[in-house]
């Protein structure tokens, strides 16, 4: 059975600490068989926790959704809530938000024989549909749910690839389901291409949706209109939005909103490692070229995420083995010379990123190994439109248990706090079966399980306008502590010891607007060399105080 010999050993350790984030993540489902969180499995609840869908094989394939408040508490029970468990198998489902407080899912069902089910859930664990969920279509080919969104009418669209015409062709079909899950479109769905794809749904603005997807047939990136009646608004296989050859290599792909009705897309293609960016208008026509523009000159490109900023500028951001970003105008002009680099650390395995209320960009991957390149770890990020790192260019830690990369699947959403929350698939107690845990990263950089904070002044927070990074770190001999300001202020900067006692103090230093510098020689008050060990470096400035740890090495 799963984790025979690691249960009974870590058993004692893990119930006290049960309930709440918990260094190296707490688990949202850790029992027997297999959990795959689903493609972008989590979102925001809105109050600091977020709501994370998996398909689960504890006994057939089956549904199952956790809800994870702001303090890492699972409120849906030990190993989640049975979202359908019906007969057959149940797996590859997608979430959205529902707008009230729960969310919609709809998965790949085999019970009689192929069929895609949906279900809502409200914020309580509730499920406001049929108990088994509702059926969306039934044939006997296979059908798999690619993605599913709220409409501007709040109701669901669910869009899937579709094999009944297989081996003649594969197919695009879409629905529309009502908030009380009854069919909107044609009972079968609607027909959206005669082409396979991956296909990704951007809502319109009247509660239809355009569809995109990399052609298998097709020689490019396409594009569908479906209007709120279940209309197409051209004929298959649509609008070609990106031309090229070798389809089947354009992957990845990411769409939001231009604000004038049309879209920003980025995908990869996996035959010449590059990133790509196409604005289209809202009657398919291609605004960057026939074949988009390439984000960056650099080597390898993977997971381009797009985000709207203000007017119809976009900002990117992608893996090029380290975190990078960029922000391109309307005309597709870029804004930095050069894109800016946002980590230090090799990252591979995934990449995930998402925007807060603030416009701040929350990232999050795993890191290679150098000593050991088939585990990984997790880190995270935070930065500003302008590429200004919040934490060290080593990120944050979300978890260093070590797992292998072709276990992993991660998400990141923003915790409505100035920090994010995340969701894994993580086989640390075996290589073969994985479980699904989760973590929040706090505005401050700590993660869960973290108690580190600037002493007496409770947990410390850092604004947009108060970057602090630590470096060389571990160090021997001087760590130097960089700072941005936006205004000229007085700066505090003291150090303590593990067990909190002040170590060394500079008061009174005047910070000026930008870039700002202190160091310490690794001596106390009394000018005596401190020992090895952890210290916290605290910066105190106009109504925030900033800490982060650091290694002092002999």
């Amino acid at each position: 059975m799963k984790k025979t010999f690691f249960l009974l050993g870590l058993l004692m350790l893990s119930l006290p600490l049960y309930g709440q984030w918990q260094l190296n993540g707490a688990a949202v489902c850790d029992t027997v068989g297999r959990q795959l969180i689903a493609a972008n499995g989590i979102i925001g609840d809105g109050a600091g926790g977020a709501f994370i869908v998996w398909g689960d094989n504890r006994d057939d394939w089956d549904i199952f959704a956790q809800h994870v408040d702001s303090s890492g508490r699972m409120l849906w029970g030990r190993q989640g809530l049975a979202v359908c468990d019906y007969q057959g198998d149940q797996f590859a489902p997608r979430i959205t938000a529902d707008g009230e407080g729960g969310f919609v899912t709809a998965w790949h069902d085999e019970r009689s024989p192929r069929e895609v089910y949906a279900q809502r859930v409200d914020r309580q664990g509730r499920l406001l549909w049929p108990v088994d969920g509702v059926e969306v279509i039934k044939y006997t080919q296979f059908q798999g749910v690619e993605d599913v969104v709220m409409a501007a009418d709040s109701a669901f669209i669910i869009v899937w690839r579709d094999d009944r015409f297989f081996p003649d062709s594969s197919a695009i079909f879409i629905q529309k389901l009502s908030r009380n899950g009854k069919k909107l479109w044609a009972s079968d769905g609607v027909r959206v291409s005669d082409d396979p794809g991956s296909p990704r749904l951007l809502p319109d603005d009247r509660g239809g949706a355009f569809v995109f997807w990399a052609g298998g047939y097709v020689d490019g990136l396409v594009m569908q209109h479906i209007n709120r009646e279940g209309k197409r608004a051209w004929d298959m296989p649509g609008k070609i939005v990106s031309a090229g050859n070798a389809a089947w290599n354009w992957t990845n792909l990411s769409v939001t909103g231009d604000g004038r009705g049309g879209a920003w897309l980025a995908w990869d293609h996996y035959h010449d490692e590059k990133a790509y960016i196409q604005r289209v208008d809202s009657m398919g026509n291609a605004l960057l070229g026939e074949s988009g523009i390439v984000i960056d000159e650099g080597e390898t490109f993977f997971w381009p995420q797009v985000f709207r900023l203000s007017g119809d500028s976009v900002l990117v951001v992608w893996d090029d083995t380290y975190f990078n970003l960029q922000i391109f105008s309307g005309d597709g002009i870029p804004r930095f010379a050069k894109s800016k680099v946002l980590s230090s650390f090799k990252s591979a395995g995934f990449f995930s990123a998402a925007m807060d209320n603030a416009g701040h960009v929350l990232m999050f991957s795993a890191e290679i190994l150098r000593y050991n390149p088939s585990q990984y770890i997790l880190r995270a990020q935070k930065a500003t439109t302008n590429g200004r790192i919040f934490w060290d260019s080593s990120g944050v830690v979300v978890s260093d248990v070590r797992i292998s990369p072709s276990k992993m699947r991660g998400y990141v959403v923003a915790d409505s706090a100035g920090g994010m929350v995340v969701a894994w698939g993580d086989n640390r107690y075996n290589n073969i079966e994985t479980d699904i845990f989760s973590q929040r990263v706090y505005a401050d950089g700590r993660a869960g399980g973290d108690t580190t904070t600037a002493l007496g002044t409770g947990r410390p927070q850092i604004p947009a306008s108060f970057d602090m990074k630590v470096f060389p770190n571990p160090f021997n001999g001087r760590v130097h502590i960089g700072f941005w300001l936006e205004k000229r202020q007085k700066i505090d900067m003291k150090v303590y010891d593990s067990s909190g006692r002040l170590v060394w103090e500079q008061n009174g230093y005047q910070g000026r607007p930008g870039k700002n510098r202190l160091a310490w020689d690794g001596r106390n008050s009394r000018g005596e060399t401190a020992g090895s060990g952890l210290y916290i470096v605290s910066l105190s400035g106009e109504r925030f105080t900033g800490a982060r740890k650091t290694v002092l090495l002999k």
